[in-house]
């Protein structure tokens, strides 16, 4: 909840998940991002990217279940993005998890939603830190 309240100064009219990536590219230059992405241990992206959280608004069974994600994710894995626009893919994934948690797709007793929600905590715990910074310059 707490990255909602910094993506908010830069949401448009379009979709949330926009100005989440939004957020990371306004703020985060790429020397910043990338000492971000250089905190996140690999195996909390590993458990992340290992079965991708879906769009739960699409339901399991959707075709396009795991799209945007799987999008994310080539992005965030691609050697040519630039490490703003990785950590922005990352994050987005993040949101998609965040966005289940709150609207009430996770549960606590199953270990695939425990994983992903242990995986997003410590990115969180590396990425808000320096995008608080770095918004009040």
């Amino acid at each position: 909840m707490a990255f909602n309240a910094l993506y908010t100064t830069v949401r448009g009219p379009g979709p949330e998940h926009v100005a989440v990536g939004d957020a990371i590219t306004a703020y985060l230059n790429p020397m910043q991002a990338s000492a971000v992405l250089a905190r996140i241990d690999r195996r909390h992206l590993t458990a992340l990217f290992k079965l991708p959280p879906g769009d739960m608004r699409r339901g399991a069974g959707h075709p396009n279940f795991r799209l945007d994600t799987g999008r994310e994710i080539s992005v965030f894995r691609n050697p040519a993005s630039s490490d703003p626009a990785r950590l922005a893919a990352l994050m987005k994934v993040v949101y998609t998890v965040r966005s289940n948690l709150v609207h009430g797709s996770k549960n606590p007793s199953v270990r695939r939603d425990n994983n992903l929600v242990s995986a997003c905590i410590p990115i969180m715990d590396a990425v808000l830190p320096a995008l608080i910074r770095a918004m009040r310059r």
